[in-house]
């Protein structure tokens, strides 16, 4: 199943095959596009293509989309919401930067 990613946000707490992580906007090395993967939380981190994500939450039902992001997501009985949906409509949630950072940070050096 291809996940529109219309509904993906970078630091979005999901599953991929059970196995939780975090969904990040990584770029390439190049400038020339952006693209999305999963940093699991296992020790030691994978890095997992979001191809089946499920977003997670409080719950055990896995509902089919939720009805702002249209993505899967994990909840209780009932729920047309995903926790971060809920969240951002209350005002509850937590700000994350658009953009990847940067590797290189210009006030720093590399040192030999």
């Amino acid at each position: 199943m291809k996940t529109d990613p219309a509904g993906f946000r970078h630091g979005l707490r999901v599953r991929v095959g059970g196995v939780r992580g975090v969904l990040l906007r990584c770029r390439k090395r190049d400038d020339s596009a952006d693209y999305w993967k999963v940093r699991t939380q296992e020790t030691p981190a994978r890095w997992l293509w979001p191809d089946r994500i499920v977003v997670d939450g409080a719950g055990d039902v896995q509902q089919p989309a939720c009805l702002d992001c249209r993505l899967p997501f994990i909840g209780s009985t009932g729920d047309l919401l995903c926790a971060r949906c809920q969240a951002e409509a209350t005002g509850a949630a937590t700000r994350y930067d658009d953009r990847p950072r940067p590797q290189w940070d210009e006030r720093r050096r590399w040192r030999r």
